[in-house]
Parts: C-alpha cells; sequence; structure tokens
C-alpha cells in the first residue's frame, strides 16, 4: 500500500475530518494548493461542499480543472466526495446548468420533494444509510463498508449502470451511492464522517 495521498485544498471542502481519517490511518497527505502538483500524485482526492457552479469556478479560476482533467487519462486512483462525485457527471442543474467533468456520462438532479407514494421528504438528505453494491461489477469496495453518512440536495444519474457500484434507499427514492470508471471513484457519502465503515472505504480506496 503507498503510504501517501494528496488531497486538493479546497476551501469549501471538509478538509479537517478528511485529515484526521488518515492521521489515524497513519498514512502521509499532501494537501495541493498548487495544481501543477496533481499530476505528480499517485492517489487524488477531491472534497467537495457547496454548490456544483462554485466548485467548478472554482476549479477553473485557480487552473485545477485542467490539471485535473490531464490526471484523469493517466489512470492513477481518483476520490471525488459528495460534490467531488458530482462534478465527475456531464452537468448539474443546480442553480444553473453547468458542465463538469464528463468523465461518467449523467447528470445530477435535484432530490424531489415527495416520494414515488407521494410522500413529502426533507431535503437535504442528512441520514446514515444502509448501501447496496451493484453485484455485476467486481470490485474492492465489494465488501464491508455498509452504513454512510450522507448529506446532500443533488444526487447523480449515470447513463450507464456499470458505472454504479453503489446505490442506497432514501424515502423509497434509489440514489447512486458510489461510481467508478476505471480507476476514478465517486462517493455521494461522506467517508470521513462515516466512523468505522468510513475509515474501510478509505484504507481500500488506498489499495487501488
Amino acid at each position: 500500500m503507498i503510504k501517501e495521498v494528496s488531497i486538493i485544498n479546497y476551501p469549501y471542502g471538509n478538509i479537517l475530518s478528511l485529515i484526521r481519517a488518515f492521521d489515524y490511518l497513519k498514512i502521509k497527505i499532501n494537501l495541493i494548493d498548487n495544481p501543477r502538483e496533481i499530476k505528480k500524485s499517485n492517489r487524488l482526492i477531491f472534497p467537495g461542499v457547496g454548490t456544483f457552479p462554485k466548485a467548478i469556478n472554482f476549479l477553473k479560476n485557480n487552473n485545477f480543472f485542467k490539471e485535473m482533467q490531464e490526471y484523469f487519462y493517466l489512470n492513477k486512483p481518483y476520490l471525488g466526495i459528495c460534490l467531488g462525485m458530482q462534478v465527475l457527471l456531464d452537468n448539474s442543474e443546480e442553480l444553473e446548468k453547468t458542465p463538469g467533468f464528463g468523465i461518467v456520462k449523467g447528470n445530477v438532479i435535484k432530490l424531489p420533494n415527495k416520494n414515488n407514494s407521494n410522500k413529502i421528504i426533507k431535503i437535504p438528505h442528512i441520514n446514515w444509510n444502509l448501501i447496496f453494491y451493484n453485484k455485476r461489477v467486481n470490485h474492492v469496495f465489494n465488501v464491508g463498508c455498509k452504513y454512510m453518512y450522507f448529506v446532500h440536495s443533488y444526487y447523480a444519474i449515470p447513463n450507464e449502470k456499470n458505472d454504479i457500484l453503489a446505490y442506497t434507499d432514501y424515502e423509497d427514492i434509489k440514489i447512486c451511492a458510489l461510481i467508478k470508471k476505471r480507476n476514478i471513484i465517486g462517493c455521494q457519502f461522506h467517508p470521513e464522517k462515516s466512523g468505522k465503515d468510513g475509515l474501510k472505504f478509505l484504507k481500500d480506496f488506498m489499495t487501488l
């Protein structure tokens, strides 16, 4: 296992909790402020909190977007957390239609305020949820890592089912919880806030 991971120092991300999680796992952290350091990384994490347009504007205005695009084609492991997962898709409808990286084909849409039974549901979705794995896709995450912590108002809808590694249910709404494209991983949940299952997830990411 490579005992180092690079984290984009995104000012709106949940950096401190992520640092504490990797400190607990005794994994060295490289906080990236200079986008040119991205391609030197062996494993890259983008932890996102906030709105989709704000995240994309930050990445583009600070020259991270292009460097991340180039990193994705190096086939090195990437983990996008919450908004860091959503930016992998083609676009999001949050606030205004905004293009993402387009690594995973699909869109990000707002959670409905009613479920299929016309029951009013709370938004944002804030809860611990059991995640269910796509058994058709073999991956290191297919064992363990069951209960994860979610905080979000928008969710990803990938076009290809094989891009979905796991999903969860919220008030009868099926939510994509984990996506993959080659070594590019995205999770809608927050592993850094998900206790022992979240720590196992981060540890498993380090084996890619």
